[in-house]
């Protein structure tokens, strides 16, 4: 097969992407990068080796590209309404949305009071045992049943909490952007 070129942009300080040319070895994607690249020599990866892996380890794809260094996803994403299990959860998808906490509310690692909590550190280096008040979350996925707390029945939502890339959430030394909040906590 032909050889063809690629552009991989990166979002974040310093190196914008980097360019080269793409082969294909029995079922690899070999990338080789271009020597000239904005990244400069500290960024350059001269080649990479990838596979598409048609079982994807994250839930809400059907594949994903497996490269040195890295997982992509692509076009592969679930629709909403598929069934998917979130850390031995069973949970379906949503059509992405964004709520806003009402209230400073605990975030988990699982959807259950009894599940580990995380602490959140603000723009002020202080961390707190909560999700700030009136910010936003991205819903993008929920429980299949309705759960009763403090009087509130709603779904456990897994979410994405609307930090900027330095401010983060973290369970003991875990850190992460993807947690879940009990429903009746969110508007």
């Amino acid at each position: 097969m032909k050889n063809r070129t690629f552009t991989e942009e990166l979002v974040g300080e310093g190196c914008l992407g980097y360019s080269g040319t793409f082969s294909f070895n029995n079922n690899e994607l070999i990338l080789i990068g271009e020597k000239e690249s904005p990244c400069g020599p500290d960024g350059f990866i001269a080649k990479r080796v990838c596979k598409l892996v048609s079982q994807s380890a994250d839930p809400f794809y059907f594949e994903s590209l497996i490269c040195d260094g890295g997982t992509y996803y692509g076009s592969g994403l679930k629709p909403a309404g598929s069934m998917i299990k979130i850390q031995d959860v069973d949970a379906v998808i949503i059509e992405p949305r964004t709520a806003i906490a009402r209230a400073n509310i605990k975030i988990r690692e699982k959807p259950s009071l009894s599940s580990k909590s995380y602490n959140c550190r603000l723009e002020s280096e202080e961390f707190v045992p909560f999700f700030p008040k009136g910010r936003e979350l991205a819903l993008h996925a929920r429980t299949l049943k309705k759960e009763k707390v403090n009087g509130k029945e709603a779904y456990w939502y897994f979410v994405r909490p609307d930090l900027d890339g330095y401010v983060s959430c973290s369970v003991d030394t875990n850190y992460t952007s993807l947690v879940w909040i009990f429903g009746g906590s969110v508007d």
